[in-house]
């Protein structure tokens, strides 16, 4: 920080707010650089591992510049993140069961147990419509034309 010009050790409000902008673009600089160097990782990673080996290595970037942060929070905060980030897992996690091949499996057979005749026919479908058609709905809330 900067000093006063009167030779004393307390910091001007000038010079706070200089080095507080400075820290602030370095800071933004290094996401901009942190965040092309993991592209590049990735770039390396699918021709070399493939997308799961580069999807690995950016969550391993991740977890390592979320550890940081984590080191200058307080312990209200930390705990606040640690919950996130047990309650995203959980999310991914059922998110991933949901959408799993046997699970998509399972709910096509459910479907055709419940309704295999329109499915496999649906002409047999067609043919129980009735004869006349249904009324609009901008007839039903304001009535015919006229």
């Amino acid at each position: 920080m900067a000093k006063q010009g009167n030779g004393g050790d307390e910091p001007t409000l000038g010079g706070a707010l200089q080095s507080l902008f400075v820290a602030g673009v370095r800071m933004s600089a290094g996401f901009a650089l942190y965040g092309l160097e993991q592209i590049g990782n990735i770039a390396e990673a699918v021709r070399g591992d493939g997308i799961a080996g580069a999807a690995e290595r950016l969550g391993s970037a991740f977890d390592r510049l979320s550890d940081s942060m984590e080191g200058g929070i307080d312990d209200t905060k930390k705990e606040a993140l640690r919950s996130v980030s047990r309650v995203t897992a959980k999310a991914v996690e059922k998110y991933a069961e949901v959408l799993s091949p046997a699970a998509i499996a399972e709910a096509a057979n459910k479907l055709m147990k419940k309704s295999p005749g329109a499915i496999s026919s649906p002409h047999r479908a067609a043919r129980t419509a009735p004869d006349h058609a249904p009324q609009l709905a901008t007839d039903v809330l304001m009535g015919p034309p006229e």
